[in-house]
């Protein structure tokens, strides 16, 4: 080519570059690449030229080596650049072991060094390294890519920095090495290391119990499979972390339990008692009173009936009774222990498992305790049962119970309509639904209440006419409460008897007197109360202060003049 042509390409290629650089000044590794282009095209300088050269700048240095593929180019440039950033740059591309084992021995920048033996594999070069390189994170480079056991272990019973010796420790496979590191390392944290990765049974149990530190002990229990030794740390190692390392690796039946009678401390005994598997073992324990409920719940082990039907028979603790009933299955059982368990939680707990109709049936006919009998009759679905204990137990809440299960509308309405007792009336009324049922006890029910609840919830007389009847007096205010006590929630029945009671007390009647005081008593509160003992009459004060009395409350009498005045409305 002719030195014109030559000429005039190379000025038209330095031309575009330069007016690549302006296009792309946000872009420094873009700008570097591109002014290396210049560069090589401007001063026809090769890469290996401007990796060298003292008048490039570092990015365009760098970039040259970037572009360098051949390995002897990358070598002189690794051993011969001037400036460490290109030197570090071509190792980064070398493959050749003999060429950067040369600069891990003989650069005299220590990252230099590093760089190089990171891309090192000859074990030779990596040993004579980590045993006479004085940078420690040299060092540190060679043992991570170090295999040789011979040179680990040197390094892991010589070298002086700690990092070094565990590192060393942590590779080594040798069992003996590992074994000698283990046993006389001055540092705690060395020899922890060497037994993490030692399997040398003996080693682990001579160190379990003649190591001072108690993490180096610790780590070894971690790594002692023998049964019987684990049982020795178990008796005889003071801290209790380790003796709980100990039990987590016991699966001695036997071992597990004489640890769960006799640890002191909780967590290590709670832990044995949780692995004891054996049925029969763990059901005498239980029974011999040897383990106590605690965090953890020493039946949870237990999955045979015959087991758990003893413990719950048998144990003195309830809450282990208790945790036994909750996974037996047999219903005669159940039954027994809802009949005959001292404990009210534990016959409760029998009772919620029971789903045996007879059984349910002989509770709640004949258990002595009626929160087992209510409770057994919620679950019984023999109508004819329920119907018979809702009209002849002499149980007032026996017979409220059955009133909520029963179906039949006819006797729910000879319930409402019947029973002495005012839960049991208001249980069975506000089951009744039928219509047909209502309009019969509007007409023939002899119980005014139950009369006047009927009208009302059929709508024959509005619940406010009722209310404004007993304020007139035409209609006395107890057969009104007591039936809108039936179906009307218990804030509004508060309402509604303060109505009535202050528009009795403005009226002033002294035969009203007697139907007052029983208001109070049913539906009283302290605002009541107050009105009643400040209203000016002598009978209602006296029910205000007995009424306050019984519930212990205190009544307050203002300076102020009273809410309500004792005949203010005549």
């Amino acid at each position: 080519m002719k030195t014109g042509t030559r000429n005039g390409i190379v000025a038209r290629e330095s031309k575009l570059a330069a007016q690549s650089v302006r296009s792309c000044h946000c872009n420094s590794g873009v700008i570097a690449t591109l002014l290396c282009l210049l560069l090589l095209v401007a001063g026809c300088q090769t890469p290996e030229e401007v990796a060298l050269s003292d008048k490039a700048g570092w990015k365009e240095r760098l970039a040259a080596v970037e572009k360098i593929t051949d390995q002897s180019v990358l070598t002189k440039v690794a051993l011969k650049g001037k400036y460490a950033d290109v030197r570090h740059a071509a190792i980064q591309k070398l493959t050749d072991q003999v060429v950067l084992a040369k600069i891990a021995l003989e650069d005299q920048a220590w990252y230099i060094r590093r760089a190089a033996v990171l891309r090192l594999t000859d074990q030779t070069t990596l040993g004579r390294v980590a045993l006479e390189e004085k940078e420690l994170e040299v060092r540190h480079a060679a043992i991570h890519n170090l295999t040789d056991q011979i040179v680990l272990a040197k390094v892991a019973e010589e070298d002086k920095e700690i990092g070094i010796r565990c590192n060393a420790a942590r590779k080594l496979t040798n069992q003996l090495a590992l074994a000698r590191v283990a046993l006389k390392d001055e540092d705690w944290l060395v020899r922890q290391t060497a037994v993490d990765c030692l399997d040398d049974q003996t080693v682990l149990t001579k160190i379990a119990f003649e190591e001072n530190d108690g993490r180096v002990r610790h780590a070894a229990v971690k790594r002692i499979k023998n049964q019987a030794t684990l049982a020795k740390v178990t008796d005889e190692e003071k801290e209790f972390y380790i003796r709980v390392t100990a039990v987590w690796n016991l699966t001695n039946q036997v071992a597990l339990a004489k640890v769960a009678i006799n640890e002191k401390v909780a967590v290590p005994r709670m832990t044995a008692i949780k692995k004891i598997t054996d049925q029969v073992l763990l059901t005498q324990l239980i029974l011999d009173n040897k383990v106590k409920w605690s965090w953890h719940n020493p039946v949870s082990n237990l999955t045979n009936q015959n087991s758990l039907a003893r413990v719950a028979i048998e144990s003195k603790e309830w809450r282990i009774r208790q945790d036994a009933i909750k996974k037996i299955a047999d219903q005669t059982l159940l039954a027994k222990a809802a009949f005959e368990d001292t404990n009210g939680f534990v016959r409760l707990t029998a009772l919620d498992g029971l789903t045996n109709q007879t059984l349910l049936a002989k509770l709640a006919i004949e258990s002595k305790y009626t929160d087992i009998r209510t409770r057994a009759i919620s679950k019984l679905t023999d109508q004819a049962l329920l119907t018979k204990l809702a009209f002849e137990n002499k149980n007032k809440y026996i017979r409220c119970a059955a009133a909520k299960k029963i179906t039949d509308q006819t006797q729910l309405a000879k319930v409402a309509a019947e029973d002495t007792d005012w839960f049991t009336r208001k249980a069975a009324f506000e089951r009744i639904n039928d219509t047909a049922v209502l309009a019969t006890l509007a007409d023939k029910a002899t119980n005014a209440c139950v009369q006047l609840a009927a009208k009302i919830r059929l709508g024959k007389i509005p619940r406010n006419d009722a209310l404004s009847q007993s304020v007139a007096g035409t209609r006395p205010a107890g057969d009104v409460m007591g039936a809108l006590t039936l179906f009307e929630p218990k804030e509004y029945l508060i309402k509604a008897a303060e109505k009535i009671c202050h528009a009795c007390i403005r009226t002033g009647e002294a035969a009203r007197i007697p139907e007052l005081v029983e208001l109070l008593n049913l539906y009283g509160t302290e605002s009541l109360a107050e009105d009643y003992f400040n209203c000016g009459q002598s009978d209602l004060k006296l029910a205000a202060q007995s009424w306050s009395d019984n519930r212990k409350v205190q009544i307050r009498v203002g300076n102020g003049p009273p809410r309500i005045r004792w005949g203010e409305g005549k």
